[in-house]
């Protein structure tokens, strides 16, 4: 049985991407902010008839991050998605730019996957095809030209050149680094108006992201398995 860690699984794409891996019979592991969250996720998993092993981690506090290390030990894991994150910044054009506010976008959505991939790096080396999956977006493109959103259109551009950078330091170790674009869904983060439902969302990405090698390390991807521009 493969062992799959998702972040961020108390709502949203990671909560649905729990259910498409647990049935696709994968050990899931996830991390959660809260109590709350923990059990949402443990009776989703008891309604599949599976189970799920939920650490509660803030992923923006390296000791927090230590104690997940602590805890897998000598687990393998063979697939890492960094899928938690926050928007932050709600419509911020220049004018309107909190600068606090940014760095906290930029700890959360980019900082925290680097955090915890590293921190987990020894327990993908055990597997024979590890995979570092980031739920990045589009909005991060620098070929899309807008003037809104800067903190989280930002803070996912830096997140792409990052793991951009680690592809290239993993590829001599076989260890496979994918960046994905979830689309716009309509979650609480993408609101009511998005393109698709989380369904297809974690869907596709679950699907396409099963079958990445080496090949496809340090490219940008849409759910559907389109490669998308930098």
């Amino acid at each position: 049985m493969n062992t799959i860690l998702i972040t961020g699984v108390g709502r949203g794409i990671g909560f649905q991407l729990v259910k498409e891996f647990l049935d696709r019979d994968y050990r899931v592991i996830g991390t959660v902010r809260d109590e709350a969250a923990q059990t949402r996720v443990t009776q989703l998993a008891a309604e599949l008839g599976k189970t799920i092993e939920t650490h509660i981690v803030e992923l923006s506090e390296q000791a927090s991050v230590d104690r997940l290390k602590d805890a897998l030990d000598d687990c393998t894991v063979d697939i890492l998605i960094n899928n938690a994150g926050v928007r932050g910044g709600s419509e911020d054009t220049y004018s309107e730019l909190d600068l606090d506010d940014w760095l906290t976008v930029l700890q959360i959505n980019t900082l925290s996957p680097m955090r915890v991939t590293q921190a987990l790096m020894a327990n993908l080396s055990k597997s024979n095809q590890p995979k570092i999956v980031t739920i990045s977006s589009a909005m991060g493109s620098l070929a899309r030209e807008r003037s809104d959103s800067i903190a989280y259109r930002s803070s996912k551009a830096a997140l792409n050149k990052a793991m951009q950078c680690l592809a290239v330091e993993l590829k001599p170790q076989k260890i496979g680094v994918y960046l994905m674009h979830p689309g716009w869904v309509r979650t609480d983060m993408g609101g009511p108006n998005g393109d698709i439902s989380v369904e297809q969302s974690a869907s596709g990405l679950a699907a396409t992201l099963i079958n990445f090698d080496m090949a496809d390390s340090g490219q940008f991807w849409n759910y559907d398995g389109e490669r998308l521009a930098w």
